[in-house]
């Protein structure tokens, strides 16, 4: 997965599980801001001329002006059961392991798949 997407899917899945009621604990918020500071640093360091328009469209305002437009549908189950899983195994200590792991070597951002 391309780094882009995936501070992309962090932001946007920190968004919507605040909006359906289940938001992250502490620690998971701790590891939040850390991840989402640690991908932040990666793509301006390596996405060129694109760094700032990557961060403005996938960072956190992005993602709260995403949310307020929004349909409750978001939550529906069937939407939601995928969309939870991602966010908060994005935050567990294994899957912020793997995050960082991804940002060890210089690459451009967009490389990779996105979902």
């Amino acid at each position: 997965m391309s780094v882009m997407c995936i501070y992309g899917t962090l932001n946007q899945g920190r968004v919507i599980v605040e909006k359906c009621g289940d938001p992250f604990d502490a620690e998971e918020e701790a590891r939040y801001a850390q991840l989402n500071t640690d991908l932040e640093a990666f793509i301006r360091a390596n996405g060129g001329d694109r760094a700032e328009k990557i961060v403005a469209a996938w960072g956190p305002a992005a993602m709260r002006e995403y949310i307020k437009a929004a349909s409750a549908s978001v939550c529906l189950p069937k939407n939601y059961a995928t969309v939870r899983g991602m966010a908060h195994g994005l935050v567990s200590v294994s899957g912020a392991a793997e995050v960082r792991s991804k940002l060890r070597a210089p690459r451009d951002p967009m490389t990779g798949f996105c979902l």
